[in-house]
């Protein structure tokens, strides 16, 4: 009998330990299978023993992983995107902060201006009246 290279089938990494690091893992293998398998068409006898071998080694995740899976996923999500919109708010606070210091900052120079707009007036009135007195 010889043996014959068909196709390959894929390739897995495992951690240190040899345990699959994550139910999303197992699931993209198990769907890259059953694609190859489609390809190649193959029997079900052969499909079989293929499966069956690689459940062996990659077990296939049941429905309680999945779900225990896309729970932790979400939960994981919410919490990613809470802590997002808590930065943003932060953000917020600062910058309606800052524009409360700047209107008053403004406040405070307009007052300035008018100030010095009455100064710049009364020194217009000095110098007219002292070209007058000194002129006339």
């Amino acid at each position: 009998m010889r043996q014959r290279h068909v196709a390959s089938l894929g390739a897995v990494t495992l951690d240190r330990e040899q345990i699959w690091l994550t139910v999303r893992e197992r699931s993209e293998i198990w769907q890259q299978l059953h694609e190859q398998i489609r390809r190649l068409a193959l029997d079900g006898g052969k499909a079989g023993k293929i499966m069956t071998a690689l459940q062996a080694r990659v077990p296939l995740p049941t429905i309680e992983e999945i779900g225990a899976a896309e729970l932790a996923e979400a939960e994981h999500e919410a919490a990613f995107w809470g802590g997002m919109h808590k930065s943003s708010a932060k953000q917020v606070e600062g910058y309606q902060e800052m524009i409360a210091v700047c209107e008053r900052k403004i406040g405070e120079h307009r007052e300035l201006m008018k100030q010095e707009a009455d100064k710049a007036e009364t020194a217009k009135a000095t110098a007219a009246r002292l070209a007058n007195y000194r002129g006339g």
